[in-house]
């Protein structure tokens, strides 16, 4: 049962992609060289969805199941990513939508005290934004997701988590499945 969901992530991500790539007209979304790419010609922008759609399907074997408001983050996030993507977001706005997605989450599951919580929104939108610098770096960010969210699935582990492990492990499958 506990590698249910990040087989399952895998798989889904794996299959996903596939279809993807198989098929760039179901989801023609190219990511068009400039100055600073490391392409020379357009790609497909469609590894975060197929990943999301592997964590999503993934996430209904968790052992516990996440709450809506530890979800609709996710949501916010995926969508506003989703149309920066296809159509392209100003950064105030990205930037906005990031700060109550954050917000939402850690006040709905960490419930700290203002002052704990400040600190912790402000780093995880500046490491969401990192995370998206490196999205280009052929490989860079799938690889980062698999080393780091295995790692957080050890400490988890570790530290008697089981769920978050379970969640943790889902990612690095997922992410897996888009390096391969």
């Amino acid at each position: 049962m506990f590698l249910t969901a990040p087989i399952v992530g895998l798989a889904i991500t794996f299959l996903s992609l596939g279809i993807f790539l198989r098929w760039p007209g179901l989801l023609p979304i190219r990511d068009v060289p400039n100055d600073r790419s490391l392409h020379s010609k357009a790609v497909p922008r469609i590894g975060g969805i197929a990943l999301t759609i592997g964590m999503a399907l993934g996430s209904l074997f968790l052992p516990e199941k996440p709450s809506l408001l530890a979800i609709l983050p996710v949501a916010i996030l995926v969508a506003i990513s989703l149309v920066d993507d296809i159509r392209g977001v100003a950064a105030n706005w990205r930037l906005l939508t990031q700060l109550c997605a954050t917000a939402i989450f850690v006040w709905s599951q960490l419930q700290l005290a203002a002052w704990v919580a400040v600190p912790i929104v402000i780093a995880i939108i500046w490491m969401t934004n990192l995370y998206n610098f490196m999205d280009g770096s052929d490989g860079l960010a799938g690889g980062m997701a698999v080393v780091g969210f295995s790692i957080y699935g050890v400490a988890a582990l570790i530290g008697g988590n089981s769920n978050l492990a379970v969640v943790s492990f889902s990612i690095a499958a997922s992410a897996t499945a888009f390096l391969i």
